[in-house]
Formats: C-alpha cells, sequence, structure tokens
C-alpha cells in the first residue's frame, strides 16, 4: 500500500480537533495514560489544554501564538491527525493546535490585545491537517 493511500490532506475545523491528553511532552508513567474512550471528554481535554498553556511547562505557547499573529498561520510542518470517534486526534502539531485554540479563546472572550482580523481567524479556524487513515480500521 502506497503512503499516499494513507495520508489525506484535510482542512479541519479547530472545533473537532482534540488534543493528545497522552501527549509526550506530559512524562506520564505508562500506567498513567488516558484511555482513547476518555479523550473527547470535555475535562480530559481541559486539563491537556492547561498543560500545555502553563507557564511553568515551558511550551513556549504564547511565543508561538505572537508568531501566528504577526505571520499568520504557516502550514511549513504539517498537523497530523487521525479520526477518533467523531473528532480528530491530534498525532503531531500540539503545540500548534494549542496556540490556535489559545488564539481564539482570547478573541472571542475579547482578551485586550488578542483580537484577531478576518483573515487570520478564516486561516485559523479550519488548520491544514494531513489525516492519517489506517486502512482496514
Amino acid at each position: 500500500m502506497a503512503i499516499n493511500e494513507l495520508l489525506k490532506e484535510k482542512d479541519i475545523d479547530i472545533n473537532d480537533i482534540i488534543l493528545d491528553p497522552n501527549n509526550p511532552r506530559f512524562s506520564k508513567h505508562f500506567d498513567e495514560v488516558t484511555p482513547e474512550k476518555k479523550f473527547e471528554d470535555e475535562d480530559v481535554q481541559e486539563d491537556a489544554y492547561k498543560r500545555m498553556t502553563d507557564p511553568k511547562n515551558n511550551f513556549e505557547i504564547d511565543v508561538l501564538m505572537e508568531a501566528i499573529k504577526a505571520d499568520g498561520f504557516i502550514p511549513v510542518d504539517k498537523i497530523f491527525v487521525r479520526k477518533i470517534n467523531k473528532k480528530y486526534l491530534t498525532i503531531e502539531g500540539n503545540r500548534r493546535i494549542t496556540a490556535i485554540k489559545k488564539l481564539l479563546r482570547n478573541h472571542i472572550n475579547h482578551v485586550k490585545n488578542c483580537e484577531l482580523d478576518e483573515a487570520l481567524l478564516k486561516q485559523i479556524t479550519k488548520p491544514p491537517c494531513v489525516l492519517l487513515e489506517a486502512k482496514g480500521r
């Protein structure tokens, strides 16, 4: 099977993209992993978001946000996702997806100096992703 049969590019609504609660950046022990059936739970996603945006973890989400605000979202490095239930799990690109989600939260909540122009909003509300499709699943 050719690799291009497993990889499909698709613009996906940011609200349908979820963060990986078992992101290796979180350094969980093997016995502390979140089961896949809970990935879409709001509290699981909020916990992953908080871990990604916590300045103590040094993931530099705010730096990435400022770069996106200044230059737009430049998809040089692809965001890889896979479909689970009704959402798309971020396999590669959790920092970028977190930065986009935080930009949008700040914009919607009218955080000072966080207004986004229409062109950037259009760009980040449906980021280009590579959908990993496992045949036979």
